[in-house]
């Protein structure tokens, strides 16, 4: 015989499987999500790490260098810096504006270099900027506790 108290049992194990069956979207989603926060992180240390080539590239200029070099080795820490920008933005607490400030002191000091100069002369107008952007990705690189390179 079919009773009530029955009918009730079998209600409750067939909420609880559904209720079951409805949380494991989201148990996935949040290991989805904890995953992309790992590869976002890891996407943001690569991007840095691609910035400091960039300024080593562009530190090693030298006086057998053109400033046409000069301008391409700037060209380069510009579009690092834009993949690192890109790469911050899917992180919630990435702050690159004191990076972003200082590789645009360089890119206008690079800018200001005129044409006639020697590149001697570029170099070390622009010495401090590369430097200031050296810095401060090294800041952003720890503070994102970033593998060694």
């Amino acid at each position: 015989m079919f009773t009530f108290q029955t009918m009730e049992t079998q209600m409750n194990k067939m909420n609880q499987k559904i209720i079951f069956l409805l949380g494991i979207p989201f148990l996935m989603l949040a290991s989805c999500a904890q995953t992309s926060v790992s590869d976002a992180q890891a996407a943001y240390c690569q991007e840095l790490a691609n910035l400091e080539l960039a300024i080593v590239n562009f530190q090693g200029l030298s006086a057998d260098s053109t400033v046409k070099d000069l301008k391409q080795a700037q060209e380069q820490v510009r579009s690092a810096f834009t993949a690192v920008k890109q790469a911050a933005s899917n992180l919630e607490d990435a702050k690159v504006e004191q990076l972003e400030q200082s590789q645009q002191n360089l890119e206008k000091a690079v800018n200001d270099v005129p044409d006639d100069s020697t590149l001697a002369a570029a170099l070390k107008s622009v010495s401090n900027q590369v430097g200031s952007v050296s810095k401060a990705r090294q800041e952003l690189f720890s503070s994102a506790n970033c593998p060694a390179q």
